[in-house]
């Protein structure tokens, strides 16, 4: 069976804020349509810096994205970002507006969607994270495991081929990231391509079919979390995973 091409290919990305501080080291990796990829490692490693070169956040001192073949510096970056969705650990909602507004809001201005439209592909989306008997309040008036679901849903609305998710539970306490990681494992059974920057090493080893570990800016191990987690032949992983979050084979 011929392989196809990946959705986004990474090619020796690099980013450096100064002579000195070198985040990215020559990271490369293809992003192929159904891959669950969770990144792991320790903090200070560069993992969102990655994601945020991906969607165009941040722009690579060296390196290169590619979209469907294409450079993604050559792209209309509206139009790109709807097709790459981004999930972030602050949710980045808008305070003054609904749960419903927040989802329809960026539909109508970067894929111009009539309000009709935009409004019903809005409450598919946040049935679908569970939120939408909250669809009229306003985001300041809902939990953080709330505004981290309608965030997911806001993702969703733009139709994305990948979505990133970017530590998506760091802030939320137990209870909330457990209704969050339900959510995004609902996502990856519906076959949607993404990557998760995670510090949930249970939820990463159950849920991807890739396991990426970064540290200090080097991508150090890319592979099954099978092979990663049991017979990964870096050390400095094995320590990590074994030692610092007690992960048994």
């Amino acid at each position: 069976m011929k392989k196809s091409n990946p959705i986004i290919s990474i090619k020796n990305l690099a980013k450096s804020y100064d002579d000195q501080t070198h985040v990215l080291k020559n990271i490369s990796f293809d992003i192929n349509k159904g891959d669950v990829i969770s990144v792991i490692g320790p903090s200070g490693a560069g993992k969102s810096t990655m994601l945020r070169c991906i969607n165009q956040l941040e722009i690579p001192s060296k390196g290169t994205i590619e979209f469907h073949g294409e450079n993604i510096d050559t792209l209309n970056i509206n139009t790109y970002r709807s097709h790459v969705g981004m999930v972030f650990q602050s949710f980045n909602l808008f305070n003054n507006r609904s749960v419903l507004g927040n989802c329809v809001l960026p539909q109508r201005t970067v894929l111009k969607r009539s309000k009709k439209e935009a409004e019903k592909i809005a409450i598919e989306n946040l049935n679908l994270v569970g939120m939408g008997k909250r669809m009229h309040f306003r985001t300041n008036n809902i939990s953080g495991g709330e505004k981290q679901r309608v965030a997911i849903a806001r993702a969703l609305c733009m139709n994305p081929e990948v979505l990133l998710f970017d530590e998506p539970t760091s802030a939320l306490d137990p209870e909330m990231t457990s209704s969050v990681l339900e959510v995004i494992k609902t996502l990856v059974k519906s076959g949607m391509t993404m990557v998760v920057v995670t510090h949930e090493m249970q939820f990463a080893k159950a849920v991807a079919n890739k396991l990426i570990f970064m540290e200090h800016g080097y991508l150090l191990a890319n592979d099954t979390p099978e092979n990663v987690f049991n017979s990964c032949k870096d050390e400095r992983v094995n320590t990590f995973l074994h030692q610092e979050y007690n992960i048994d084979n």
